[in-house]
């Protein structure tokens, strides 16, 4: 999903950057959310963390229900 529209969706890059407390103009140069920061953008925009970065989350589904865990780097 394009970043422009993870933002909408969470509310905008200001009210993003007061929920993770940063600057609005930190927020609108990413290109992308950073791995750090997608749990806190997931909550206010109501996507998966897996729909804002799927190059770092997938989900697995486990006979106890669905989890989210990173992909292994290297």
């Amino acid at each position: 999903m394009d970043i422009r529209d993870i933002l909408k969706l969470a509310g905008g890059p200001s009210r993003v950057a007061k929920a993770i407390g940063r600057k609005h103009n930190t927020v609108s140069s990413w290109r992308s959310v950073p791995a750090h920061h997608v749990f806190a953008v997931s909550e206010l925009c109501g996507l998966t963390p897996e729909q804002i970065r799927p190059d770092i989350f997938t989900r697995w589904h486990c006979p106890s229900g669905t989890e989210v865990l990173p992909l292994p780097q290297g």
